[in-house]
């Protein structure tokens, strides 16, 4: 181990054993008592933690902000992502009260939808039959 490396009280350069080799950015975690990997698939450069493989996250809190940009993304076309879809009655906020929030694909909605305002294509429906199964009212200019 080079010099300055940092062991825990009680440790020195003699006992302690690296397994697998330790290669620069590799994130070391124990083995056993005296011995120690560097996982290549679990690595930290100073200021990017980087996990290859799965990741498993469980908590009371998470949070993740960034301030340039923030992707969820999966290629898996049957699956795809999930939100709050293990517990029924759990709500789920997107943007702020003046934010704009974009749909650039199909939506659909199979609960039931409350809109407090409604712009279809501008005041324009296009030749779109709209239809109701109860009463209802629908206000134009």
């Amino acid at each position: 181990m080079p010099a300055g490396t940092f062991l825990p009280p009680g440790l020195t350069t003699s006992n302690v054993k690296v397994s697998g080799g330790g290669t620069d950015n590799y994130v070391m975690t124990a083995v056993d008592s005296e011995t120690i990997r560097g996982e290549a698939n679990l690595t930290f450069d100073g200021s990017t933690l980087t996990v290859t493989g799965a990741l498993a996250v469980d908590g009371a809190t998470i949070s993740l902000d960034a301030s340039t940009s923030l992707n969820i993304d999966n290629s898996n076309t049957s699956n795809g992502i999930t939100i709050a879809t293990v517990t029924s009655g759990v709500p789920i906020s997107i943007g702020h009260a003046t934010s704009e929030t974009t749909v650039n694909d199909n939506l659909n909605v199979t609960g039931t939808s409350v809109l407090a305002t409604v712009d279809i294509n501008a005041g324009n429906i296009d030749g779109t039959a709209i239809g109701a199964a109860s009463t209802s009212t629908i206000k134009g200019t």
